[in-house]
């Protein structure tokens, strides 16, 4: 029943509002006097009069069903394939590393000397502890370094960091990886028990078995020794209590364990960050630009000035107090519409016009625009002279930027 209690304004009905109200799944509603066998349609907005009074007759509608899966619950493939998925899933989760832009689409910046820092977020199902690290190298290698990676002060928020040093000038690549840490976790139990006064035999035998499972690794992977760990392991068999809780707890015997490198459940970043190693004077807040017209260096009225002549004059900017040479976008000069000397509307042959963007389909090119061999050329020539001032350039197709140390 709807009711508009009000006898003198009538009243809009949002029908959304009788769902609301209506019991289980009916959601679509009739005129009660309305005699049909048909479903009915969901119930429009309508206009109650003042004082008007309607009964709908509600209708059940079947609630929406999801596809059910291929395999059927409970069968041998059903129970195989979700412990397989089970098996797969990473015991690890690696969140938020930094630095990085749009989650590693972009480079970061750096300067060169510097120790970049790394941070993640990361965390272990359960109460084990974990272990984590950085892989990372410059772009042109083919080996890993490896930083491991320590938490974060203070505690409890999952949060682990560590440097790597940028000594070249380039691309470097990093990504973390983690893993969970049986012997730190066994170390972690033990004390607890020292604590409250328990026994520890029962980790003792745990330990024995950590032992064997990690010298078993040792002995079948390439280029590590099984030496430091089988000597544990034979004073561990023999010793008494308290000489095997002293081994146990031993700094010497976790060295030896983190080089053996059992890692269970090895997670990774799926993401390689980069990060470029620039000079210190590409930061911007530290350095000051200077803007330069190539084509106005030239010291020759009836001719272009070219790249030659931007050389001639950086002795001059580099006096004024300037880091940065900051080239904008070098256009051909088009040939209709062209301006001449002084900004003027009309060009008069023999004229060397001005910077402008294309203005016609036919493009008069000029020394400083034609190809890069003037650009060559001109630095082979400058590169010995100020060598000392000016060390690298780089060239974009709409820029170039000459960055001094």
């Amino acid at each position: 029943m709807v009711l508009n209690p009000d006898l003198t304004t009538p009243v809009y009905v949002d029908t959304r509002h009788l769902l609301d109200s209506a019991p289980g799944n009916f959601t679509r509603f009739r005129p009660i006097d309305e005699d049909t066998t048909e479903t009915p349609l969901p119930l429009e907005p309508f206009l109650l009069q003042a004082g008007e009074v309607r009964l709908l007759r509600g209708a059940a509608e079947p609630p929406i069903l999801l596809a059910q899966p291929q395999v059927k619950r409970g069968s041998k493939a059903a129970d195989k394939k979700s412990v397989n998925d089970a098996l797969l899933a990473p015991r690890v989760a690696i969140k938020s590393v930094t630095p990085s832009v749009d989650h590693g689409r972009f480079p970061a910046k750096r300067i060169v000397g510097e120790a970049a820092e790394i941070t993640a977020a990361i965390w272990g199902e359960g109460h084990d502890k974990i272990a984590v690290a950085v892989q990372w190298r410059a772009a042109d290698e083919t080996d890993w370094h490896e930083a491991p990676m320590v938490p974060v002060i203070p505690l409890g928020n999952d949060l682990w960091t560590t440097h790597i040093p940028l000594n070249r000038l380039g691309r470097h690549e990093s990504t973390v990886i983690a893993w969970r840490n049986d012997f730190a976790s066994l170390i972690d139990h033990m004390q607890k028990k020292l604590k409250a006064g328990q026994t520890v035999e029962l980790e003792f035998e745990e330990a024995r078995h950590l032992f064997a499972l990690i010298l078993a690794e040792v002995k079948t992977t390439e280029g590590t020794q099984a030496e430091p760990l089988e000597g544990i392991v034979k004073q561990f068999a023999k010793a008494d209590a308290d000489t095997r809780l002293a081994l146990v707890l031993a700094p010497e015997t976790a060295q030896v364990i983190e080089a053996a490198r059992h890692r269970p459940f090895l997670s990774r970043d799926p993401v390689t960050y980069r990060i470029d190693a620039e000079r210190a004077a590409a930061r911007f807040a530290s350095s000051s630009w200077y803007e330069i017209f190539p084509r106005s260096m030239s010291d020759d009225e009836s001719r272009h000035g070219t790249f030659v002549d931007v050389i001639g004059k950086m002795p001059r900017i580099r006096q004024m107090g300037f880091d940065v040479l900051y080239f904008p976008p070098i256009n051909p000069i088009g040939v209709a519409n062209r301006k001449g000397k002084n900004n003027t509307l009309t060009a008069q042959p023999g004229d060397v016009g001005a910077r402008t963007l294309l203005a016609a389909r036919k493009v008069a090119t000029t020394p400083c625009t034609r190809n890069s061999a003037t650009w060559t050329t001109s630095s082979r020539c400058w590169k010995p002279r100020v060598r000392t001032a000016w060390k690298s350039h780089s060239i974009s197709p709409c820029s170039v930027r000459i960055i001094p140390d």
